[in-house]
Protein backbone atom coordinates (compact mmCIF):
# COMPACT_ATOMS: atom_id res chain seq x y z
CA UNK A 1 0.00 0.00 0.00
CA UNK A 2 2.91 2.32 0.69
CA UNK A 3 4.25 1.78 -2.82
CA UNK A 4 0.72 2.28 -4.19
CA UNK A 5 0.50 5.59 -2.34
CA UNK A 6 3.90 6.57 -3.69
CA UNK A 7 2.94 5.74 -7.28
CA UNK A 8 -0.55 7.31 -7.29
CA UNK A 9 -0.68 10.57 -9.19
CA UNK A 10 -4.38 11.38 -9.18
CA UNK A 11 -6.97 11.75 -6.45
CA UNK A 12 -9.07 8.72 -7.41
CA UNK A 13 -6.11 6.32 -7.33
CA UNK A 14 -4.98 7.71 -3.99
CA UNK A 15 -8.48 7.20 -2.54
CA UNK A 16 -8.59 3.61 -3.81
CA UNK A 17 -5.19 2.89 -2.27
CA UNK A 18 -6.35 4.52 0.97
CA UNK A 19 -9.53 2.43 1.03
CA UNK A 20 -7.60 -0.81 0.58
CA UNK A 21 -5.07 0.27 3.21
CA UNK A 22 -7.86 1.05 5.68
CA UNK A 23 -9.46 -2.35 5.21
CA UNK A 24 -6.09 -4.07 5.63
CA UNK A 25 -5.22 -2.06 8.74
CA UNK A 26 -8.58 -2.72 10.37
CA UNK A 27 -8.40 -6.45 9.81
CA UNK A 28 -4.76 -6.68 10.89
CA UNK A 29 -5.54 -4.80 14.11
CA UNK A 30 -8.35 -7.23 14.93
CA UNK A 31 -6.08 -10.18 14.16
CA UNK A 32 -3.27 -8.77 16.30
CA UNK A 33 -5.56 -8.39 19.33
CA UNK A 34 -6.75 -11.97 18.88
CA UNK A 35 -3.16 -13.21 18.64
CA UNK A 36 -2.24 -11.23 21.75
CA UNK A 37 -5.14 -12.84 23.60
CA UNK A 38 -3.88 -16.26 22.63
CA UNK A 39 -0.25 -15.64 23.60
CA UNK A 40 -0.72 -13.74 26.87
CA UNK A 41 0.03 -15.59 30.08
CA UNK A 42 -3.10 -16.29 32.13
CA UNK A 43 -3.65 -13.61 34.78
CA UNK A 44 -1.50 -11.00 33.01
CA UNK A 45 -4.03 -9.86 30.41
CA UNK A 46 -4.34 -6.32 31.78
CA UNK A 47 -0.60 -5.73 31.77
CA UNK A 48 -0.10 -7.01 28.25
CA UNK A 49 -3.10 -5.21 26.76
CA UNK A 50 -1.95 -2.04 28.56
CA UNK A 51 1.46 -2.42 26.96
CA UNK A 52 -0.22 -3.10 23.61
CA UNK A 53 -2.26 0.11 23.94
CA UNK A 54 0.79 2.12 24.99
CA UNK A 55 2.74 0.90 21.95
CA UNK A 56 -0.21 1.83 19.75
CA UNK A 57 -0.14 5.37 21.08
CA UNK A 58 3.63 5.49 20.72
CA UNK A 59 3.36 4.47 17.06
CA UNK A 60 0.61 7.06 16.52
CA UNK A 61 3.21 9.68 17.47
CA UNK A 62 6.33 8.12 15.94
CA UNK A 63 4.85 7.46 12.47
CA UNK A 64 3.63 11.01 11.77
CA UNK A 65 6.78 12.45 13.36
CA UNK A 66 8.98 10.33 11.09
CA UNK A 67 6.81 11.23 8.09
CA UNK A 68 7.09 14.94 8.93
CA UNK A 69 10.86 14.85 9.41
CA UNK A 70 11.44 12.98 6.13
CA UNK A 71 9.01 15.29 4.34
CA UNK A 72 10.78 18.36 5.68
CA UNK A 73 14.28 17.07 4.94
CA UNK A 74 13.51 15.90 1.41
CA UNK A 75 10.87 18.45 0.50
CA UNK A 76 8.71 15.64 -0.89
CA UNK A 77 5.70 14.01 0.72
CA UNK A 78 5.93 11.28 -1.89
CA UNK A 79 9.31 10.18 -0.49
CA UNK A 80 7.95 10.54 3.04
CA UNK A 81 5.15 8.09 2.18
CA UNK A 82 7.73 5.66 0.83
CA UNK A 83 9.86 6.05 3.99
CA UNK A 84 7.06 4.55 6.11
CA UNK A 85 7.90 1.27 4.38
CA UNK A 86 10.83 0.99 6.82
CA UNK A 87 8.39 0.37 9.69
CA UNK A 88 6.46 -2.28 7.77
CA UNK A 89 9.65 -4.14 6.83
CA UNK A 90 10.93 -4.00 10.42
CA UNK A 91 7.58 -5.24 11.71
CA UNK A 92 7.59 -8.06 9.19
CA UNK A 93 10.96 -9.32 10.36
CA UNK A 94 10.03 -8.96 14.04
CA UNK A 95 6.75 -10.83 13.59
CA UNK A 96 8.45 -13.67 11.74
CA UNK A 97 10.06 -14.60 15.05
CA UNK A 98 6.69 -15.10 16.79
CA UNK A 99 5.62 -18.72 17.08
CA UNK A 100 1.82 -18.46 16.99
CA UNK A 101 1.44 -22.16 17.68
CA UNK A 102 2.95 -21.67 21.14
CA UNK A 103 0.68 -20.64 23.99
CA UNK A 104 1.71 -19.33 27.38
CA UNK A 105 -1.61 -19.68 29.20
CA UNK A 106 -0.31 -22.10 31.84
CA UNK A 107 2.97 -20.35 32.59
CA UNK A 108 3.29 -19.07 36.16
CA UNK A 109 5.31 -16.00 36.95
Amino acid sequence: MVVGGFLSYDKATFYIVGLIAGVAMGSSQAASRALMGRLITEGMEAEFYGFYAMMGRFSAVLGPLFFGVVSTLTGSQRIAVLSILIFFVAGFFLLRRVNEKETYKKVTI
